[in-house]
């Protein structure tokens, strides 16, 4: 499922890799400096031109002050990217609504609202980064009997309970 708009989109337009766009980063909530630096390592780690953070509700910028930030930069197609672990509501229709009322003032401008993260492999593969640094540190932390078993290399701990 893929939002779009105000019309047909060709192929070419969002191609894999193209950077001619501009992103924008949704989040639903309170204010904080996380979605900007999401928006900030994003930009860096993909070489998007413009990334802008932006709030469904809650807090500034919200979607409208982002997607007018994107077409003054000179955006003629924007991808919302929706920061969520998963699907529902939101992104099926509160974002697409949203980012239609914002385009409604941008006659022209293509638009594009992504699927959230789901199961992604990459957001997997961040899982496991979190859980084997997190037992490394547990593991170097307490002293520990010799380990029963290893888990890629990584010991653990007959007793786990201890962790809370």
């Amino acid at each position: 499922h893929f939002a779009i708009g105000p019309g047909p989109i060709r192929r070419c337009e969002f191609r894999l890799g193209s950077r001619r766009g501009r992103c924008c980063i949704v989040r639903r909530g309170s204010a904080g400096q996380l979605l900007q630096q999401a928006a900030q390592r994003f930009a860096k780690y993909s070489g998007w031109a413009i990334v802008e953070p932006a709030h469904m509700e809650l807090a500034e910028p919200s979607i409208q002050q982002a997607f007018d930030r994107c077409v003054a930069q000179g955006a003629g197609r924007i991808v919302v990217f929706p920061w969520f672990l998963s699907p529902g509501r939101h992104w099926t229709e509160d974002i697409p609504r949203l980012v239609q009322q914002a385009a409604a003032a941008h006659p022209g401008v293509e638009w594009l609202v992504t699927p959230p993260f789901g199961l992604h492999q990459g957001l997997l593969q961040a899982v496991q980064d979190r859980v084997d640094v997190s037992l490394r540190h547990f593991l170097s932390a307490t002293p520990q009997p010799a380990p029963a078993e290893t888990s890629n290399g990584i010991p653990i701990a007959p007793r786990l309970n201890s962790l809370h």
